[in-house]
């Protein structure tokens, strides 16, 4: 992070949360990011209509606190679809002296359920101290203060270990189905993703779209093609009473298993190219005509 970056974060983080002043700040990294700021009042683009969300009263109910937990939201999982659409939870460490003594298992992944981006993921390998030391301070963390993202301030702070759910050594494709007005509009494929990350967007019908999201895309086909149905009825289950979200997704053999759900992907500064594309996508914020509220 940028020296201008941290002063930004320590000097919100002892301000109040409230939507105009989570609104301030997300506007001074949309303007270090695009070089203008964004529109809220009059959203156009995937990132304004997403930023509005953001620093809306919607974002502080508590089902989407619920579901930005990842332990608590294994059980909004089982409530919509039941059992075994997660991945299996082998530990739920909530005190550093749990990581320290902690007998990881040889495969597993681990992540802070309260947060995001950081994960630990071992196929055979030892767990080393600096291993446990980035647990301990993932437990430490209040992600909010990263971004300013509500959904995040009151999470348990946790470390949640889960079973490894890839083929052999080998992680498996994520998907990450997003979802407007409980609807499923389009898909990001990220494959190679711990090593070598391409990302392919596909619309609800599994075509390709010409859009590059972050990262280089890949030309691939949308893998697991027969299985769009199940994938497309899975998000939409969870998603039926929000405006939006994402739904992280995983394909183990004939498996599908959800990994997170997600409010706000990119905290609202995802690049696009063309940069036209953010107005397409854009658009499927507007609910549609006879949609209920």
């Amino acid at each position: 992070m940028s020296i201008l970056g941290k002063i930004k974060r320590q000097t919100f983080r002892w301000l109040p949360d409230t939507n105009f002043v989570n609104l301030i700040y997300s506007e001074i990294g949309y303007f270090r990011r695009f070089g203008r700021f964004a529109n809220v009042r009059d959203p156009r683009c995937f990132n304004e209509h997403l930023m509005r969300l953001k620093c809306s009263d919607e974002m502080r109910r508590p089902l989407r606190t619920f579901i930005s937990d990842k332990e608590l939201v294994k059980h909004f999982v089982r409530g919509h679809l039941g059992e075994g659409y997660t991945p299996k939870t082998l530990a739920i460490l909530r005190q550093p002296e749990e990581i320290e003594h902690y007998d990881f298992p040889p495969r597993f992944a681990a992540k802070p359920a309260h947060g995001f981006n950081d994960v630990l993921i071992k196929k055979g390998e030892a767990v080393t101290p600096a291993d446990r030391a980035a647990m301990r301070r993932w437990i430490r963390e209040n992600y909010f203060n990263r971004g300013r993202e509500p959904q995040y301030r009151f999470v348990e702070p946790k470390v949640i270990v889960e079973e490894f759910v890839g083929d052999d050594d080998i992680v498996p494709v994520d998907f990450k189905v997003y979802c407007f007005h409980g609807v499923v509009r389009f898909i990001e494929v990220d494959f190679d993703r711990f090593r070598s990350l391409r990302r392919d967007l596909f619309d609800a019908e599994g075509q390709p779209l010409d859009i590059e999201f972050l990262f280089p895309r890949s030309g691939r086909p949308l893998p697991c093609s027969e299985l769009l149905p199940e994938l497309r009825r899975i998000a939409e289950t969870l998603a039926a009473n929000l405006s939006f979200v994402g739904v992280d997704l995983y394909v183990v053999g004939n498996r599908i298993l959800v990994g997170e759900m997600t409010s706000t992907p990119e905290n609202c500064n995802a690049t696009f190219h063309p940069v036209e594309a953010g107005l397409f996508l854009g658009r499927f914020f507007e609910r549609p005509p006879g949609s209920p509220e």
